[in-house]
């Protein structure tokens, strides 16, 4: 009887170790499948933003008749961009860590006089003024009319997403944040600090 329970009792724990052997790997493969799509998601991503980037900066214009709603009112965009701005475009759907990361990096840029407008799809202003509210934006800011794009294929972009601009309507350093992937935001908004600085310098780009 004792040799039978000290028997029935080793195989009990040979299965249980071998059941935590397993556990363990299968743990470690869903972790490594995981960071392998993460991987490819950020791939991705980095690739569409350099398809649009290299597809907008050829010079495509936004759709002229653009119209923005103001506090009591509606605008052109076209309208209110006299000089070269960047252009800020997000909505209530983005990614929440990538939107709170761009608006810091958009405060910092407000901090140096640099021209940003704020282009978003929110249900209301007051939604929008909160969320701004809570970064220190003091930038211009609009909604968008439901249903209208900023350029035809509009709806095939993140609903976060910047460029430069000015009267002429014309996309210039189209750029698409990447989920978890800081320094390439850091990078872009570094470019966008260099470029509007230098100009200023030489005199050629109007201060706000």
């Amino acid at each position: 009887m004792r040799k039978d329970i000290v028997i029935w009792s080793f195989i009990f724990l040979s299965f249980g170790f071998l059941y935590y052997l397993m556990y363990r790997n299968l743990n470690k493969n869903i972790s490594t499948i995981a960071k392998e799509v993460n991987s490819l998601s950020q791939k991705n991503e980095l690739l569409k933003n350099a398809w649009f980037e290299t597809l907008l900066s050829a010079g495509y214009d936004i759709n002229t008749n653009l119209s923005l709603i103001n506090d009591t009112s509606s605008v052109l965009l076209k309208n209110i961009v006299p000089e070269k701005t960047l252009i800020v475009r997000l909505s209530y759907t983005a990614c929440r860590p990538c939107l709170e990361r761009e608006l810091r990096n958009v405060h910092k840029l407000e901090e140096k006089r640099i021209p940003i407008i704020i282009i978003a799809s929110y249900p209301n202003k007051r939604s929008l003024d909160i969320l701004l509210k809570q970064y220190n934006i003091s930038s211009r800011a609009y909604l968008m009319y439901p249903n209208q794009k900023m350029f035809p294929f509009d709806g095939d972009v993140s609903q976060l997403y910047m460029f430069i601009t000015d009267h002429t309507l014309t996309i210039n350093s189209f750029f698409i944040p990447v989920q978890m992937v800081d320094d390439v935001s850091d990078t872009y908004f570094r470019y966008i600090e260099s470029l509007f600085l230098s100009k200023r310098e030489n005199s050629n780009f109007p201060s706000k």
